[in-house]
């Protein structure tokens, strides 16, 4: 079985934007969490920001780090991996 950080290095996780004039459509691969949508709408507060996931073929889950901890099936599943996740 490969690790899970060597999974990490060879599949970094890209995101794309389109910024059409006040607002911003931001894409990121697989199946995403909402604290990303609320993250980027703090980081524009100004700007209508929306997310669509599954950008550039992602067909996996992409949780955030608070998540590992968790567990479930979503962090078991997923390449990508927190670095630090053991």
């Amino acid at each position: 079985m490969t690790d899970v950080s060597e999974l990490w290095l060879q599949n970094p996780l890209l995101a794309s934007a389109l910024s059409l004039n006040n607002a911003l459509l931001l894409l990121l691969p697989g199946e995403v969490f909402v604290k990303y949508q609320l993250h980027a709408q703090a980081l524009r507060p100004r700007t209508f920001v929306a997310t669509a996931a599954y950008s550039d073929n992602g067909l996996w889950y992409v949780p955030t780090a608070t998540e590992y901890p968790k567990g479930g099936y979503e962090v078991g599943v997923t390449f990508a991996a927190d670095r630090d996740a053991s």
